[in-house]
């Protein structure tokens, strides 16, 4: 509970710093399909995983943004021991940037992840995405997602494929950047 108590905050303190910088302000939401992967013994036992991210983005310079992320996946057994249904929570705070104006971006971020109703644990996770255009302040954006798992015993893996459609919140209409 104190781990996921210091990542709100770290996340509060972040976005305040980001808000005042007042570059750019977005927020997206979407499906997310999960898929265990590198661990024998984990993607063996469980089933993907289907569920819905969101993402928060707050410029903190011209091609660069402070991300919150919030994911949920709901997770089924698919072999014994395990069995029953679960779920997937992770929430992390991040750096995403765009490449040379582009909309190409990269990002990495860590934090917290919970199985169910187990402990918390520590996450870290990089990607690497597309943003389409849809119209001047609205765009889909396609990534994968890389994420580790932190905990006892094997360190989980989970391979994630976002879909988010994102819509700006600024007014700003001089930012030339192609991604945002």
């Amino acid at each position: 509970m104190k781990k996921l108590f210091s990542t709100i905050i770290l996340s509060i303190f972040f976005a305040f710093l980001a808000f005042g910088q007042r570059e750019y302000i977005s927020i997206g939401l979407g499906p997310s399909l999960g898929i265990p992967v590198a661990n024998k013994n984990f993607s063996y036992y469980f089933k993907n995983g289907i569920g819905g991210s969101s993402q928060a983005n707050f410029g903190v310079s011209k091609l660069g943004s402070i991300t919150i992320n919030v994911l949920y996946v709901s997770i089924g057994a698919k072999r014994l021991p395990v069995t029953g249904n679960g779920s997937l929570k992770i929430i992390k705070v991040g750096y995403k940037t765009y490449f040379l104006n582009s909309r190409i971006f990269v990002g990495a971020d860590a934090g917290i992840a919970k199985y169910g109703s187990g402990s918390s644990h520590f996450v870290i996770g990089g990607n690497a995405g597309y943003s389409f255009k849809i119209s001047q302040k609205s765009y889909i954006d396609l990534f994968p997602s890389y994420n580790q798992i932190f905990g006892t015993g094997n360190n989980r893996m989970w391979l994630f494929t976002n879909i988010l459609y994102r819509i700006s919140l600024t007014k700003n209409k001089t930012n030339t950047h192609k991604g945002k």
